[in-house]
């Protein structure tokens, strides 16, 4: 059976969503308060106001794919991103973590280490960091969130569907264009000419 897009999505969530829960039972650290599938929490002002009273966070989001056949397979290259978000008053603790804050750094190897080379139960390359990169470090008066953007891309296999022969009863036309020299167009007859207002 071929992987889904959405089915991608939620293992990954679901593998980030265990992961986490292990490690608050093992009291290694704070945790993340929301891991979920990205639905436009920080397209607007309005959004990311909302979405900082939810941090920590994580979302999950299809970041677009190629495909090449290999003989009979098709094979995709699914990208997928992985948006995290930390919010506090402490400049040190946005960056390191503290007793109430994972932080961005420890979110982002916590991240890197769930997922690298993990095919969340599915069947699917695993899973291959391509590029971490910080979004946005700051934040209003008297507070601040960091945001980063982690990028992971996986192989999908499946068989390519035959494509039918194009069987055409008659001789196509076939028709030979020639090059006229610009000074020689007006001696063409019945050619049409935009460039002459027709006379009424």
């Amino acid at each position: 059976m071929e992987v889904t897009i959405s089915a991608l999505e939620q293992a990954i969530v679901t593998r980030l969503s265990v992961c986490d829960g292990k490690r608050i039972e093992a009291q290694q650290g704070p945790g993340v308060r929301y891991i979920e599938g990205y639905g436009g929490q920080l397209d607007t002002e309005e959004a990311l106001a909302q979405a900082l009273q939810k941090a920590p966070a994580i979302w999950v989001t299809y970041d677009g794919e190629t495909s090449h056949l290999s003989g009979q397979n098709l094979i995709r290259q699914i990208n997928m991103s992985i948006l995290v978000l930390v919010t506090s008053y402490s400049q040190d603790e946005l960056r390191l973590g503290g007793p109430q804050v994972p932080g961005l750094y420890p979110l982002i190897e916590t991240v890197r280490k769930d997922l690298v080379n993990n095919t969340c139960g599915l069947d699917i390359s695993p899973l291959q960091l391509s590029s971490i990169t910080p979004l946005w470090r700051g934040g209003p008066e008297g507070g601040g969130f960091s945001l980063a953007v982690l990028r992971f891309s996986t192989e999908v296999y499946s068989e390519a569907e035959p494509q039918p022969d194009i069987i055409c009863d008659e001789p196509l036309l076939v028709t030979e264009w020639k090059l006229v020299p610009l000074g020689e167009l007006g001696k063409i007859q019945n050619i049409y000419k935009p460039w002459e207002k027709e006379s009424t």
